[in-house]
């Protein structure tokens, strides 16, 4: 098994009681009950979260007022789950010159190899406009960008900030597109690709608003975070000339942390970033920034979204099927096209010399 997966042993012993049990490790150590071993006494042991030292053979002796019985040996092995490292794959590209228009197109070259293209929309309307105007979808080479999160203050100009994406998008170059849904005064856009993402995992979000005065910082968390996963960040300020801003995660490193503010007459500054390495667990994603002297520290509008990408993993057992005399054993490490077949046979009572000399009797297959 894995680490981090649960391991249970039990046994039934039938005499007269009481019964006494006390499990062993490697058929001398006895036992005890530990934050992360319950049960050394009892007729169950549980480890719920293995470490790879915490596997070898084990046995329990049952006891009672006419001898003792030592079970037979169950054997644990414990591998380890590596994560691995997302990297930007891609440098960022984007449009950071106001854009006053419902149509989007961002020229970006995707190299072989990504995972996945991000995108980052960042937006601000005119008076009336209440509701955000970013689309559902955004489109790159014939293939779709799901949002993955939005948000929108919603006081009579809005402000919007949203974060798409597509898996496994196809190489070449091209313009990332869309079109608003109403003609914002300022639209602003990031894109990138990352390589080492999970793949079958959608992204986990995190967003927050305000209409009327933003508390300092903004900040939101985001649960059941996969070690060194990557989040990709952005926010829009209802002020401008704002100086010193910041994104950060727990335990990550903020990287590409881009910022501006609008020219126009209008109040608003925009930042893009992203945070690698986060830590596992609940992470908090914080927004930080500061306003010269005189200015108003608490923007009256705001918006500020994440997306957590989680990495690839070491190879784990999906699944193993017997039925009558037929077998099957998958795994999976994550990625698009990373499930196979370990092992497969029709007839399990072949000895095993002979399963690979019988007609396809036994296959093991390589990661497509």
């Amino acid at each position: 098994m894995y680490s981090g997966q649960t391991a249970t042993f039990s046994v039934t012993a039938v005499g007269n009681t009481p019964l006494a049990y006390q499990w062993l490790k490697n058929g001398t150590v006895a036992l005890s009950d530990t934050a992360n071993r319950i049960g050394s006494t009892s007729n169950v042991l549980t480890i719920p979260s293995p470490a790879l030292a915490d596997g070898g053979s084990y046995t329990v002796v049952v006891t009672n007022i006419y001898g003792a019985v030592t079970s037979s040996v169950a054997t644990l092995t414990i591998f380890a789950t590596v994560s691995t490292t997302i990297t930007l794959h891609d440098a960022p590209v984007g449009i950071t010159n106001p854009l006053a228009s419902t149509s989007i197109s961002l020229p970006f070259t995707v190299t072989p190899g990504a995972n996945v293209l991000v995108v980052v929309l960042l937006d601000k309307g005119t008076a009336g406009t209440p509701s955000g105007v970013a689309p559902a979808t955004l489109s790159w080479n014939s293939q779709t960008l799901t949002r993955a999160v939005t948000t929108v203050d919603s006081g009579s100009i809005y402000r919007d900030a949203s974060v798409y994406y597509v898996f496994n998008p196809t190489a070449g170059t091209n313009n990332i597109t869309g079109t608003l849904t109403a003609t914002p005064t300022v639209t602003y856009l990031e894109a990138y690709t990352l390589s080492g993402v999970n793949t079958t995992t959608a992204p986990l979000t995190g967003a927050t608003n305000s209409t009327s005065g933003a508390s300092f910082p903004l900040t939101f968390n985001v649960t059941n975070v996969t070690a060194n996963s990557w989040a990709a960040v952005g926010g829009v300020l209802g002020s401008k000339n704002v100086v010193g801003v910041a994104v950060t995660g727990t335990g990550g490193n903020a990287s590409g942390v881009f910022y501006g503010n609008d020219t126009s007459a209008d109040n608003c500054a925009f930042a893009f970033g992203y945070i690698s390495g986060l830590s596992a667990g609940s992470d908090t994603i914080q927004y930080s920034w500061t306003i010269p002297l005189g200015g108003n520290p608490n923007p009256t509008a705001n918006a500020f979204v994440a997306a957590v990408f989680a990495p690839l993993s070491s190879p784990q057992i999906t699944g193993i099927s017997l039925s009558g005399t037929s077998l099957s054993i998958s795994a999976t490490n994550g990625a698009a096209g990373g499930s196979w077949t370990l092992l497969q046979s029709t007839n399990v009572a072949l000895p095993l010399s002979q399963w690979a000399q019988s007609g396809g009797q036994r296959e093991i297959l390589a990661e497509p």
